[in-house]
């Protein structure tokens, strides 16, 4: 656990020379919770390191970046995240579509708009479903699936 509060500890101090050790380490199964909340605390600054996971072999840190970049909610994002929607993965295209809409609730209008087009090719039920859930109704609230 030490090392934990080490990684977090680096995201409180948030020296950016720290952002590519932060980066590597979301594909850590020791570490990846920690360096995406180190992440997270350095916000829109993060953003290129984040991205940059989103092309990583290993799932896990491509889920670990999807859910720093929508709890960050720089629109900057929206593209890069987008392209995860056609992932082969089905858990990537979920976590992208929840980080979509993460971003998309504050104020990033190409967000919804990049989940709208997907949710007019997305062929899996469940994730239609969820494309349901979290796109604003007419009046504007998320919808109920």
């Amino acid at each position: 656990m030490r090392s934990a509060h080490g990684i977090w500890g680096l995201g409180q101090i948030g020296d950016p020379q720290d952002l590519p050790l932060l980066g590597a380490l979301l594909g850590d199964d020791q570490a990846n919770d920690a360096a995406e909340e180190s992440l997270k605390d350095f916000g829109a600054a993060a953003e290129p390191v984040l991205v940059a996971a989103l092309d990583r072999p290993d799932g896990v840190g491509v889920l670990h970046a999807l859910d720093a970049l929508g709890a960050i909610g720089d629109p900057g994002a929206v593209a890069r995240v987008a392209r995860c929607l056609e992932d082969e993965d089905w858990t990537v295209r979920s976590w992208a579509i929840e980080a979509l809409a993460d971003i998309g609730e504050r104020g990033a209008p190409a967000a919804l708009e990049a989940l709208r087009v997907h949710a007019e090719v997305e062929s899996d039920p469940d994730l239609r479903d969820l494309l349901a859930a979290v796109l604003p109704t007419p009046r504007g609230e998320p919808g109920t699936a």
